[in-house]
């Protein structure tokens, strides 16, 4: 299954304006002309799709480390947590292997029905009330809330 340069477009300018340092055009340059430029980058990313193969310079990610929360020793090693940065177009690559993936998981009945991390529209607070009402009696099932915290 192929991008269409649609979707590309639409990704792009859905992506937030931060910049990474191994992107070679800025951000705000992309957003502002995908229109152009959307026919060659859906033919890059469609390539890699059809061969099954990511050009090397697309894996590249520009790497820091961060300590992990505010007061940590910042001399104790395991305080820190890798962050990868990763181009606007491996981003963009990403998301759409992530889609497709998605799609035809979703279609092949895959994905359990219940799982509530990591996908649109899956809450685990829509899943701790499926819970919390098949274990009620029927009777009280209606007098049931969740609370938002």
């Amino acid at each position: 299954m192929s991008l269409s340069p649609v979707s590309v477009i639409d990704t792009v300018r859905q992506s937030p304006m931060k910049q990474c340092s191994l992107d070679s055009v800025p951000t705000w340059l992309l957003k502002d002309s995908i229109d152009l430029l959307a026919p060659f980058i859906t033919r890059i990313i469609n390539i890699s799709l059809t061969n099954g193969h990511v050009s090397p310079v697309l894996k590249n990610a520009y790497r820091t480390q961060l300590v992990k929360k505010c007061g940590l020793d910042v001399n104790e090693v395991c305080n820190y947590r890798l962050v990868s940065n990763l181009s606007l177009l491996s981003k963009t690559l990403e998301k759409a292997v992530s889609q497709q993936l998605e799609r035809y998981l979703t279609r092949a009945g895959l994905l359990p029905s219940h799982q509530s991390a990591y996908r649109k529209h899956h809450f685990t607070e829509s899943l701790a009330t499926s819970n919390v009402r098949s274990h009620q009696p029927s009777g009280h099932r209606e007098k049931w809330h969740l609370r938002r915290f």
